[in-house]
């Protein structure tokens, strides 16, 4: 093989000369051509409109520029001085002079940085409901080519992404990133904040009155602990829900029965709270209550000596009897919620004493035999046969209701410690104070449509007789203080009169009795309770 001649040093530096002569007769403008114009500063971008100066290296030349975009012609406008170039434009440029080949078209593009947005809510652990807000500096921008853009999901923002338009409400642990984006400018960084959000539960809320025995007119009140809460709430028993009855204020009811309210509170961005319960067994009130100043006074036979005690203004109604007892057993002498109840027996307003004192958390007085004081407990047939009632004793010291004794009622009858000494409770004038044989109709009427006595007491002289406590027997000779009758024997006793009675039969004074169990349509019964 033909080896090659070695090349000398001299060679080699020609060789690198004609090199760098070929590649700077390339970048050299062709001769005969205007030379292109130069843009200082040149593009790029920049943070506010720029002053911006139009060179060219050919002497004599003159530049013509547009700023709209267009290619520069004969008819452009002609480069004098520095042009102020806004943001997002781009200035264009030719060269030209006579004789020469005009220079190329030479762009310049000033883009603008769109202002960094800032996240108002640093990074960190939020309750649900926690409001962010993003801001930027507008720098006087067109406000209608300006957008913020926000992702939650941790992805970078595009020009696709979310616009802001306000407050984002955290609803759960999220990844907010926000990037602000303007017409022909290069969008902003992107900013970001990570929150781990809680979801919080609404705290129950309490309804007052408790559960328990009540009478109406009843208010109930619903309240949350937790602020800005809304409450809704069921009276069926049903479990309320957002479609429940809102609660806007105080309920009341007018009704008597078993009712159950339950409540729910509710808040935006919160776990709904656990449910309120409050049961109700709803009553009448309790009746209005005399109070009998404890005195003495002869009872025909001997002096007796009470102490203080209450006792009921009116008879007992027919309304108050079914709330208690369920049913009316009032069907044919005079039928409605203030007439007396009537057709009940002795052992009906025993039954009727304990219930209601137990449904208003008072002590009952009367048990049967071994069995107690609850009705529930006694022995089926207890309320039967007569003979049983021996049976039913009476705690004189606990402070339910309970019939009056024989002196209590009369003591009461004749107007207390301020009795006139008159022969039918209020008057002598039988017709002023009572409903009886030649007035009633054969028929009862509503309470207190007659005239009080002393005391301030109604009908107890006609309307329906009154089961009192004691066993009928004559009156002890001797003195007594405090007296409950007899212990023994076949009747109670009835006083009062009724309304188909014979006027002596209506006197203070007048006594009657019948077997325990016996339910006439001319029974009916007042209630009275110790002072203590």
């Amino acid at each position: 093989m033909k080896k090659l001649a070695p090349v000398g040093r001299v060679g080699m530096v020609l060789a690198l000369a004609a090199l760098l002569f070929l590649f700077s007769c390339n970048k050299t403008t062709a001769p005969g051509t205007v030379a292109d114009p130069v843009f200082d500063p040149p593009a790029g971008d920049y943070a506010q409109d720029q002053m911006v100066s139009l060179s060219c290296a050919t002497d004599g030349a003159e530049i013509r520029y547009t700023l709209d975009g267009s290619d520069p012609d004969d008819y452009s406008a002609r480069y004098l001085s520095a042009l102020l170039v806004e943001l997002g434009k781009t200035v264009k440029a030719r060269a030209s002079k006579p004789g020469m080949v005009s220079s190329a078209i030479a762009g310049a593009f000033y883009s603008g940085i769109t202002p960094t947005p800032q996240i108002g809510l640093e990074s960190g652990d939020y309750e649900a409901g926690q409001p962010v807000i993003i801001i930027i500096n507008n720098q006087g921008l067109n406000l209608e080519s300006l957008f913020i853009r926000f992702t939650l999901d941790g992805s970078e923002p595009s020009d696709s992404s979310t616009v802001y338009q306000g407050q984002i409400m955290l609803t759960e642990s999220c990844t907010v990133k926000a990037r602000a984006f303007y017409l022909n400018w290069n969008p902003s960084p992107v900013v970001a904040a990570h929150y781990t959000v809680s979801i919080p539960t609404v705290q129950a809320p309490s309804i007052d009155p408790p559960s328990g025995y009540v009478q109406v007119p009843l208010t109930i009140s619903i309240s949350c602990p937790t602020a800005d809460a809304s409450i809704r709430f069921t009276q069926d028993g049903t479990e309320p829900n957002e479609g429940s009855n809102l609660y806007a204020g105080p309920i009341l009811i007018t009704e008597t029965g078993q009712l159950t309210v339950k409540a729910r509170a509710y808040k935006e961005y919160a776990y709904p709270s656990q449910v309120a319960s409050e049961s109700y067994t709803i009553t009448w009130p309790p009746p209005e209550m005399v109070f009998v100043q404890g005195g003495s006074f002869n009872n025909g036979s001997s002096n007796v000596t009470l102490s203080s005690f209450y006792i009921a203004q009116f008879e007992l109604t027919q309304a108050e009897y079914r709330e208690v007892m369920g049913y009316n057993p009032s069907q044919s002498h005079g039928v409605g919620d203030i007439y007396p109840v009537y057709s009940v027996s002795w052992y009906d307003a025993i039954e009727y004493c304990n219930r209601r004192s137990s449904q208003e958390g008072r002590v009952p007085c009367y048990s049967y035999g071994a069995y107690g004081s609850d009705p529930d407990a006694w022995p089926a047939g207890w309320n039967q046969s007569a003979v049983n009632h021996t049976l039913l004793n009476c705690d004189w010291s606990a402070n339910g209701y309970r019939l009056p004794t024989e002196m209590e009622w009369m003591f009461a009858a004749k107007g207390g410690n301020q009795s006139q000494g008159y022969t039918y409770s209020g008057s002598n004038d039988i017709a002023s104070v009572a409903w009886y044989g030649s007035n009633a109709g054969n028929s009862t009427h509503i309470i207190g449509g007659k005239d009080t006595n002393e005391l301030g007491t109604y009908d107890m002289s006609g309307n329906v007789y009154e089961w009192v406590w004691d066993i009928q027997a004559p009156y002890p000779a001797e003195d007594q203080f405090d007296p409950h009758g007899p212990d023994s024997g076949f009747f109670r006793v009835t006083r009062g009169g009724y309304y188909n009675s014979v006027a002596n039969a209506c006197t203070v004074t007048s006594r009657s009795s019948n077997n325990a169990n016996v339910a006439y349509s001319l029974y009916g019964f007042r209630i009275c309770r110790n002072s203590r």
